[in-house]
């Protein structure tokens, strides 16, 4: 009975590991570039508008989409998790059922002295790929965040008005 108990218990870690874990579907990959009117919204870059013929990155608006990581123009992007979902709601083209599969992204993101993590969805809609980020939490290097410095910047900002207050 206990090794029937051990092995349901590995069984169950195994797989609740592997749904945390999902790959970032392959139509996802390849070198994007932004579109001039949306922020949000990439084309395939086919005519080397934002990367060279060697694959260099040549402007601001190209993105590359790995199979762990996306990269911009002096930032890239690690990810830590990936869960891919279905959405019923996402026109993929004119004329066809709905839905179309949404990847859940966690990175953690660097470039130009800074790290930060992000929350990204990412999905691919009439000949489009669309990105929505979210940052999670900003950390400028060298900036001592701790949990010691995060409260005692919130203490401060406490302080501020009350001060104000005695000088009225």
């Amino acid at each position: 009975m206990r090794r029937v108990t051990l092995a349901i218990a590995a069984l169950f870690l195994a797989t609740s590991a592997q749904a945390s874990a999902d790959s970032l579907p392959k139509e996802f990959l390849g070198k994007y570039c932004r579109s001039g009117d949306y922020d949000s919204i990439y084309f395939p870059d086919e005519n080397n508008r934002c990367f060279d013929t060697k694959g260099e990155m040549i402007g601001s608006e190209a993105l590359e989409i790995k199979p762990n990581e996306f990269v911009g123009w002096e930032f890239s992007c690690d990810f830590n998790s990936v869960k891919v979902k279905w959405d019923p709601k996402i026109s993929v083209a004119t004329k066809t059922p709905l839905g179309a599969d949404v990847a859940y992204i966690v990175a953690s993101c660097g470039g130009e002295g800074y790290e930060w993590k992000e929350r990204v969805k990412i999905y691919l809609a009439k000949g489009y790929l669309f990105l929505e980020s979210k940052e999670i939490k900003p950390h400028p290097p060298g900036n001592g965040d701790s949990a010691r410095s995060r409260n005692s910047k919130a203490v401060s900002r406490r302080l501020v008005p009350d001060q104000m207050a005695d000088r009225l």
